[in-house]
């Protein structure tokens, strides 16, 4: 457990150093990475797809259904900054 704490704070050292433009680089390939994954993904069989959708519906506009939740949309670069801000030692909860 501390090796994967110690590897998310060495990851937020790295984004809290780097340029705005340097985290906007790295969210793009990461989009680019996650939406590789989804359009190459092993599709589930129609039942369980529908469960799924049926599932999302209830958290998700009608338009977002089919998107896999985990895509990653626009760079929001005030966002990242408020999370950097709040995210450290102090506020670690690993319950």
């Amino acid at each position: 457990m501390d090796h994967v704490v110690e590897t998310v704070y060495r990851g937020l050292a790295v984004l809290r150093a780097a340029s705005g433009a340097e985290r906007e680089r790295t969210y793009d390939e990461l989009q680019r990475l996650t939406r590789v994954q989804w359009d190459h993904r092993d599709r589930e069989d129609p039942p369980a797809w529908a469960r799924t959708l049926a599932l999302r519906q209830h958290h998700h506009v009608a338009e977002e259904l089919l998107r896999e939740p985990s895509l990653l949309l626009e760079y929001d670069a005030q966002a990242c900054e408020r999370l950097l801000q709040v995210r450290g030692p102090s506020t670690l909860s690993l319950e």
